[in-house]
């Protein structure tokens, strides 16, 4: 593909291959800061053929293929055996397979705050809360 012609988008491409946050590349590029441009120009499919372009170009710099990284992480599992340093070893297994696409990082958000309008609660709905209440909070009793 090659540079761009726009300057400017040449310049954001460059920066964001280099890890820059869009808002950043885009004002690294030479635009007033504007969130809702940078992350359109963000998606032209010619700025992200070019990214594309770009980081493909530094990987091959650095010879990082994933084959190149399941290899390395076989030898570092392969010491860690001989080593008997088992927890590096199953770290080794694990990044191997989460490289592969084997496994997949979830993580479950529990940040949930609701405001409860207690005047409106009927006499049967507060007996519930207390009964609720006084379930988890009663001490735990070992046989």
């Amino acid at each position: 593909m090659g540079p761009l012609r726009n300057q400017r988008h040449e310049a954001f491409c460059q920066a964001l291959a280099k890890g820059e946050p869009i808002s950043h590349a885009y004002q690294t590029a030479g635009y007033a800061p504007d969130n809702g441009h940078a992350s359109r120009l963000a998606t032209n499919g010619n700025v992200q053929s070019r990214v594309a372009e770009l980081q493909g170009k530094a990987a091959a710099k650095l010879e990082i293929t994933l084959e190149k990284l399941l290899r390395d992480l076989e030898e570092i599992k392969a010491n860690a055996k001989r080593d008997r340093q088992h927890s590096a070893g199953a770290r080794a297994t694990e990044l191997q397979a989460k490289l592969a696409g084997l496994m997949v990082e979830r993580r479950e958000v529990t940040n949930f705050t609701a405001e409860i309008d207690f005047t409106r609660l009927t006499e049967a709905d507060r007996r519930s809360i207390d009964a609720m209440i006084d379930k988890v909070s009663a001490p735990v009793r070992r046989h």
